[in-house]
């Protein structure tokens, strides 16, 4: 009877552990921490791993560069600056990486005053509101702790409504 191949099966030789980089790389896009931690984890020795992360990179099959401007453009709609780079963080990236990252984007895309507005205007049509000036205090303290979770910061929303209660008048 012929025995199944164990998937977790480690990697025999370097050619093994290229292919193994390859077939991840066809299928995600990872940073080079993630996919260092993957080839370690399928059997790859931790140098090795290195060696044919660093590979990729000098091929330009990985570029962290790239991924964290991607990730930025891609969530900057969504969330705050404080909350994209926490997480690219946590994707094993360096801060000096998602710096650079931050630098190179288009600065107009970067205002978080368009991005709150939206935000507020959203907030405001789902609780059948017309203006910042009517919310009470406690849909008011609803809506600062969605946008801080979003990741804009305290002085950023306290601005809006400033601005927004003055356009309403």
């Amino acid at each position: 009877m012929v025995q199944p191949r164990n998937k977790s099966q480690a990697p025999r030789d370097y050619e093994s552990g290229w292919r193994l980089l390859l077939w991840y790389l066809g299928r995600y896009n990872p940073t080079t921490h993630r996919l260092e931690q993957y080839l370690i984890r399928k059997g790859c020795q931790p140098d090795e791993a290195r060696q044919l992360v660093d590979k990729a990179v000098g091929l330009g099959l990985l570029d962290d560069q790239r991924f964290a401007c991607n990730m930025i453009q891609s969530q900057l709609s969504h969330y705050g600056q404080r909350r994209i780079s926490n997480k690219l963080i946590s994707l094993g990236l360096t801060r000096e990486v998602v710096q650079q990252a931050w630098e190179s984007i288009d600065q107009q895309l970067i205002d978080p005053q368009v991005n709150l507005t939206r935000l507020l205007e959203k907030f405001l049509v789902r609780h059948h509101l017309s203006s910042s000036r009517e919310l009470e205090s406690k849909l008011r303290a609803k809506l600062y702790r969605q946008l801080i979770q979003a990741g804009y910061s305290y002085d950023q929303i306290k601005t809006l409504l400033a601005h927004d209660s003055s356009n309403q008048a």
